[in-house]
């Protein structure tokens, strides 16, 4: 129990990292466009760019093919039930 309960808190952890970065992101942007300095359509190209730089592009290849997986099994639970138990037959879980 005491290890799910230390996953479970770690994972909490997490998520309020990636909302507290989300969150400091998202005034940095705010005041960019309020004071001028950028405008909402310049920002948008600006990610565009950066998310199609190599490090960034194969993230997100990484994420939307793992999304892609996950909602197939979401349509089909048996064959994910199926696969994961010849993972752990396999000894790759």
């Amino acid at each position: 129990m005491e290890v799910g309960i230390k996953e479970n808190l770690e994972k909490i952890n997490q998520q309020k990292v990636i909302l507290s970065t989300y969150t400091d992101v998202q005034v940095c942007l705010q005041l960019l466009v309020q004071k001028g300095i950028a405008s909402r359509e310049e920002v948008a190209t600006m990610r565009e760019k950066v998310n199609s730089q190599d490090k960034y592009k194969v993230l997100w290849d990484t994420i939307n093919e793992r999304e892609k997986i996950f909602k197939q099994y979401q349509s089909n639970p048996e064959q994910y039930l199926k696969d994961m138990f010849q993972a752990k037959l396999d000894g790759k879980i």
